[in-house]
């Protein structure tokens, strides 16, 4: 199957056929048994009654329609007790005559007015006859009793439908987290403040930013775990576990969120907050409980991908299989996370270069390969978790840029070196005042005759001083031209005037600081149009966003700490394998996040937003692991050896590099959801 986030157009009909239902039939809100009956007449209990024939996307887009309308009633509980009970059972089941009642006595959810009554004992299940029942409140008030119960009948092992359940409910959580977090983006564009929205102020919008790409992330894990289940893919019911997990978790802090957003609003029993973040607090608590699955750990770090696997056409497992040969030499290279050897570095570039893979998707007539989209990925993704050494720069951002707007001589000037890694590039565009806000860079190249002439200072650019030229952002209107008046040149590092600086990192990684002193440059190294840089920049990024900030180094980091782990004996402790175990979804959040990307990125659609959300995910993944790491590790893993203390070093710079997390929770907040947020 082709790499596919969305839901196919059958999955869509009953998806949007629920959506109607639950607009027309709710009412209130409130539970009913009429309601229940009238979901069971539209065919949603049914999904599931088939062992053989069950149809888990469909399953997961009709969840995901109910948990956005906030539909009450046992939806995953009933899915997941259709695989339990016997034939004679299952038609009153699904007909919505007989409640399922699922939980270990004597606290039974809906036992108030269930009819059939599901208990997990340890691993086994089985129906029981309820003697008394007294109702009791809980937080999610789901109409729950205290039960005196007497087994009757033994349905046999739980777990092995466990996944019904653990998918049926992730999907109703993104739906409900979908919803949520839509009506408080809402509420932050309405709600004013001090004479503005409360969504212009950082505070209230980066959050939610935040919220939205994990919602995102879940949303992904879900329908790819429910296309596994279709498939009958091993690992499908492990991927439901850690597609619940994931969920509970975003909705629960999506929930702690929506509260502070609508203030005093927010914590009131009527308010639009209290009835969905009480019972995502239930959820996760309530029998079967929500837990990592250990069987993740593996799952997460065993090799570069898990999640896109089953979805590469024949063509690309080749590519990848030939990828994998071809890097295994070059192992012993560990110059990804910090630079050891430069000169290890160039040597395996130079030895991409001989196999044109560092033109791999160029097009065929500049001399690349005109390899796919999803090959170029596959490549620097491989590459990220082996270690060994990232992208030049000169291969994607310039030259890209240079195929797209440079001149007929610039294109027979620049790209073969760059192809052959004999002409290498650092991105000069960060300045002393002008990190992020690129649009204030004060870099100046005046026109004189065929030259520009430039004065100015960049600041934290990587490896500028072991490069051979700078892909220089400078500025050629006035000042207040801001991103108007921004030219890109090629300025050579050992040009008269250019004095480059090392910043040592705490990572032993280097930055530049870079002088320019009267720098004269012909004028046919300027790229475009004279103050067209701004959208020159913006659509190099678009075209390398895929490559960079890839599942691979989130997998690769997580790996070096499961290793750390066995080999210190430490995941011989239970709380050690649960803390993996929990830390082994976020990884699996990344990839899922990761996949979003790729996938418009092979259509070709506007990136921006999962772009960003990406960045801010692979940023806070590597961290969580990293200081994960770091909190179980004790005095071992402070040694260098170990591995762990480097990862807390290096991915220190992860929210800084690439762009920062702050700037890219702004992107997602202004531009998926809406709000003012100023960066």
């Amino acid at each position: 199957m082709a790499l596919d986030l969305t839901f196919d157009a059958d999955s869509v009909a009953i998806a949007d056929s629920v959506a109607r239902f639950c607009t027309l039939e709710m009412g209130d809100g409130a539970f009913g048994r009429d309601l229940w009956k009238s979901l069971a007449d539209l065919g949603v209990l049914a999904l599931a009654a088939e062992p053989n024939a069950c149809e888990f996307v469909r399953i997961a887009a009709a969840c995901e329609a109910l948990g956005r309308a906030g539909f009450p009633g046992p939806v995953a509980a009933t899915l997941f007790a259709t695989g339990l009970l016997p034939p004679d059972r299952i038609e009153a089941v699904i007909e919505g005559r007989a409640l399922v009642s699922l939980g270990a006595p004597p606290l039974m959810p809906w036992g108030k007015v269930a009819d059939l009554f599901i208990a997990l004992d340890g691993d086994e299940a089985g129906l029981v006859e309820i003697r008394g029942a007294e109702p009791v409140e809980t937080l999610g008030g789901e109409h729950w009793a205290r039960v005196d119960a007497t087994p009757i009948e033994a349905l046999g092992p739980w777990r092995r439908m466990l996944h019904r359940y653990e998918l049926s409910l992730a999907a109703y959580q993104v739906g409900a987290a979908q919803y949520l977090l839509e009506a408080t983006a809402a509420y932050a564009r309405d709600r004013k403040q001090f004479g503005q929205s409360i969504g212009d102020f950082q505070g209230v919008a980066l959050p939610l930013g935040e919220a939205s790409t994990r919602v995102a992330a879940a949303r992904n894990l879900v329908r790819v775990a429910a296309q596994r289940l279709d498939d009958r893919d091993s690992n499908g019911p492990v991927l439901a576990g850690a597609a619940r997990c994931l969920a509970g978790r975003v909705a629960r802090e999506l929930g702690y969120l929506a509260h502070q957003t609508f203030g005093a609003f927010g914590v009131t029993r009527e308010g639009p907050v209290f009835g969905l973040s009480r019972r995502f607090q239930q959820w996760a608590v309530q029998v079967p409980t929500e837990t990592a699955p250990e069987a993740c750990i593996a799952l997460a770090s065993e090799s570069s991908l898990l999640l896109l696997a089953p979805a590469l056409e024949d063509k690309d497992r080749v590519f990848l299989d030939e990828v994998r040969a071809f890097l295994a030499p070059f192992s012993h290279i560990q110059n990804y996370r910090s630079t050891h050897d430069h000169a290890d570095s160039e040597a395996f570039h130079r030895v991409l270069a001989d196999k044109s893979w560092l033109g791999l998707s160029w097009p065929v007539g500049t001399g690349g390969l005109g390899g796919s989209t999803m090959q170029e990925f596959l490549l620097w993704n491989e590459i990220a978790y082996s270690g060994i050494a990232r992208p030049p720069q000169g291969v994607g951002v310039v030259a890209k840029t240079l195929i797209r707007y440079g001149t007929p001589e610039q294109k027979a000037r620049w790209l073969e070196p760059i192809r052959r890694h004999e002409a290498t590039f650092a991105l000069a565009y960060s300045e002393p005042e002008a990190g992020s806000d690129l649009a204030s860079v004060r870099c100046r190249a005046e026109r004189q005759g065929d030259q520009y002439v430039i004065n100015g200072n960049k600041c934290w650019n990587s490896k500028a001083h072991l490069v051979s030229h700078l892909w220089l952002l400078c500025r050629t209107g006035d000042q207040a031209s801001k991103k108007r008046g921004l030219s890109l040149m090629i300025v050579p590092t050992d040009a008269p005037g250019v004095r480059i600086r090392p910043i040592v990192l705490m990572d032993g990684n280097e930055f530049t600081e870079i002088f320019l002193d009267d720098v004269r440059v012909p004028a046919d190294c300027r790229v475009g149009e004279e103050n067209a840089a701004w959208r020159m920049m913006a659509e190099a990024l678009a075209d390398e966003r895929h490559v960079h900030f890839g599942p691979g180094r989130v997998r690769s980091d997580f790996r070096i700490v499961t290793e750390f782990a066995a080999r210190t004996r430490l995941d011989q402790r239970p709380e050690i394998r649960r803390t993996l175990a929990n830390l082994s979804v976020e990884v699996l959040e990344a990839e899922a996040q990761a996949l979003r990307l790729l996938q418009v990125a092979i259509t070709g659609g506007d990136a921006a937003i999962e772009a960003a959300a990406n960045k801010v995910t692979h940023t806070r993944v590597l961290q969580s692991i990293a200081r994960t790491a770091m909190a179980i590790g004790g005095p071992e893993g402070l040694l260098e050896e170990s591995g762990i203390e480097l990862l807390w070093r290096q991915t220190m710079t992860e929210s800084i590099g690439g762009g920062t997390t702050q700037i890219m929770q702004g992107i997602i907040a202004r531009q998926e959801l809406g709000l003012g947020a100023k960066t």
